[in-house]
């Protein structure tokens, strides 16, 4: 879709303006091109192939030219769909997208800019959801052909935690600057050492659930805990959360697992389960906490974070709704100080789903917070503290493993 970045565009205060064409073939597939992951704007995206309107041309004619530079065909008769009135996911910026329909076209398309499309395919139109089109625009596309559109629940991409964190785990860490002298509940919210939702660790063991870099795991360790063992699916993770235990000088232990099921680990191994911001990663959350709740002994505390459910309807910055409350999965790009940028799936589990997933697992559940934004807590993060003020952004859980069963 956008394509030319040399169109006098750089100004940040003016609508990225683009064209892209839906082309079929004869089998009722239509072409997608995926955008690099290097791309300044939409980078990592499949979407329909096109460009941006250059400052002096027309929106019919940036289409005409974008398909026969981009693909090496020439549009003989085409129809305009709708304009996608969107952000740009990687900047934030706003985008007004024109969609057309190419009836006829002289020539086999083929990838003639492979600096800008790393790959070209042909798909049907119930993939191109999972295949993370723009959700505006495959809305477009489907009430063209004259397919129903589910505005709440679109489909998408399986998530592998274990990839995508090894990709962005270097750039995350490098970024995140989070402390290892505080057990954390995330930037701006109050830490475990303030709540003491779960009890004095001393003597107590502990496992960190997607514990990232480990930092709460040292924490943990050095708050007393007995053991502390930190679980993650990434093993570029848990070699940063080695590097740093070493240069700490904290012990403690690190065991690469599934956190859907957190096996080899025995039954009734611990008396203390955390996680922060882990879940949003993880789409079968029922099946985590049953893992949790059978590592842990009688008695045991269970408290996690997650990103709030209704800070997640918006977009990354301002109050623009991006999504409904009840769309638990969605596109995430993450743009890094570096440069980097990285395109994942999250879930965004509603408060009765977590609710719901602890108590079916046999917990109980003890405290809810949604703690008000603090300053003294915000750390490096700072990318929008307004909102933070107004939308809680972390939602707290405090649960129990009962004595005994009935």
């Amino acid at each position: 879709m956008p394509a030319s970045e040399q169109s006098g565009i750089d100004d940040p205060r003016r609508t990225l303006v683009g064209s892209c064409g839906l082309i079929g073939d004869s089998e009722g597939r239509y072409l997608l091109v995926h955008r690099r992951a290097d791309r300044r704007y939409w980078p990592d995206l499949w979407d329909l192939p096109g460009g941006t309107v250059a400052d002096d041309e027309d929106v019919d004619d940036a289409l005409v030219r974008e398909l026969r530079e981009e693909l090496g065909v020439e549009l003989q008769s085409f129809q305009f769909l709708d304009t996608a009135l969107i952000k740009e996911p990687a900047s934030g910026r706003r985008a007004a997208i024109n969609v057309y329909a190419v009836a006829e076209l002289a020539g086999q398309p083929a990838n003639l800019a492979p600096d800008e499309h790393d790959e070209i395919g042909w798909f049907k139109p119930d993939e191109f959801a999972a295949k993370g089109v723009l959700p505006a625009v495959n809305a477009i596309v489907r009430l063209a052909l004259d397919l129903p559109v589910d505005h709440a629940a679109p489909s998408v991409e399986q998530i592998d935690m274990e990839s995508t964190w090894d990709a962005i785990s270097e750039h995350y860490q490098a970024q995140a600057g989070i402390p290892t002298d505080k057990i954390h509940y995330g930037a701006g919210t109050p830490t475990e050492n303030e709540l003491q939702l779960l009890g004095n660790p001393s003597g107590k063991d502990l496992i960190d659930v997607g514990c990232g870099g480990a930092q709460n795991t040292i924490a943990f360790k050095r708050a007393g805990a007995a053991r502390a063992l930190g679980v993650d699916q990434s093993a570029e993770q848990l070699a940063f959360s080695a590097r740093l235990a070493a240069a700490e000088g904290v012990e403690i232990e690190l065991l690469k697992a599934r956190v859907e099921d957190l096996i080899p680990l025995p039954d009734a191994s611990f008396d203390i389960a955390f996680s922060a911001y882990c879940f949003q990663f993880v789409q079968d959350i029922q099946a985590t906490f049953r893992a949790v709740h059978r590592v842990l002994r009688p008695g045991g505390r269970f408290a996690f974070c997650v990103g709030h459910p209704a800070y997640a309807m918006f977009g990354e910055e301002g109050f623009d709704l991006t999504k409904p409350y009840f769309q638990r999965a969605a596109e995430f790009i993450w743009p890094f100080d570096d440069g980097h940028v990285s395109r994942m799936t999250v879930v965004h589990h509603t408060s009765a789903d977590l609710f719901d997933a602890l108590r079916l697992a046999g917990f109980q559940v003890e405290r809810l917070l949604e703690p008000e934004f603090t300053e003294r807590q915000v750390g490096t993060w700072k990318r929008d503290v307004e909102r933070a003020k107004s939308i809680p952004r972390t939602i707290i859980f405090a649960a129990r493993k009962l004595e005994t069963t009935t």
